[in-house]
């Protein structure tokens, strides 16, 4: 990854000028005739032109971090935030220094939708630090500095010093809109795999009110018949995400006020 080659060059570079510079001082006390000033002029010449190639690998990457579309974010060996580019901070609603220093895990992966904990060494991207081997195209969920969740894909890999782990880089850009769109297709496949395949209507209504409640992730989805002449409500069959079924007839007169009107004005 070409980041990570300049990286090294950045690092080098800089090993590098604050040699010369030694050097640089260290002449300059031992020597003093024309021809050692010569000497020097071109030491002080070398070290400006690095100088120079370490601005413009600076700037570059600067550039290339700038304008990604996919968030990226590195950190140090214990998973703490070093930098992260702008399109991660308008992903997940961070500023880098917001988060510098942080577990990145402890702060957008630390737990699932349902609340579920992510215990750090359950998490890929994390245990590329330990493995040091990376991990490509990971489907997983992140969260937001608001709280909400979002599906993402990311890569995590290992930034190398000498052999050693000395952190990750992990590129993640927001797989919502395919995520949804693949949900609904598997949603719609079973759908019809379930109408053709039911034995009976009461089957096929209590397989379809499960299958529904369950997509949309609501409390309960219930098919019914309403009778205002009879004030009757008749549930054939329901999903109940908690609590007990509702199935069987009911009174229309004894359900509150607000649910009353809503079944007269046909809403249900």
């Amino acid at each position: 990854m070409v980041l990570l080659k300049n990286q090294v060059a950045v690092d080098s570079a800089v090993m590098n000028l604050r040699s010369m510079s030694t050097g640089i001082s260290q002449e300059i006390t031992s020597k003093g005739n024309e021809g050692e000033a010569a000497e020097l002029t071109i030491l002080r010449r070398e070290r400006a032109e690095l100088k120079a190639a370490l601005d413009r690998v600076l700037r570059f990457d600067e550039t290339v971090l700038g304008n990604m579309g996919e968030g990226l974010y590195t950190t140090d060996e214990n998973g703490l935030l070093v930098t992260m580019n702008p399109a991660a901070e308008a992903i997940l609603g961070w500023r880098v220094s917001e988060l510098r220093g942080k577990s990145v895990h402890d702060v957008i992966h630390h737990s699932h939708r349902d609340g579920t904990a992510i215990p750090a060494e359950k998490c890929q991207a994390y245990n590329v630090l330990s493995t040091g081997r990376a991990v490509v195209d990971v489907d997983d969920e992140f969260i937001r500095k608001d709280g909400t969740y979002f599906d993402v894909r990311y890569t995590s890999s290992p930034l190398m010093e000498a052999g050693r782990v000395m952190g990750l880089v992990v590129v993640f850009r927001d797989d919502s809109e395919r995520r949804t769109l693949q949900r609904e297709q598997e949603f719609q496949l079973n759908l019809a795999e379930k109408i053709r395949v039911a034995a009976s209507p009461a089957e096929l209504l209590a397989e379809i009110a499960e299958m529904v409640g369950r997509h949309l992730d609501v409390h309960r989805c219930l098919f019914n018949e309403i009778d205002l002449a009879a004030d009757l409500e008749t549930v054939h069959s329901d999903f109940a995400r908690d609590g007990a079924s509702v199935a069987g007839v009911h009174r229309i007169s004894e359900y509150s006020q607000p649910m009353g009107e809503i079944m007269k004005a046909g809403k249900t």
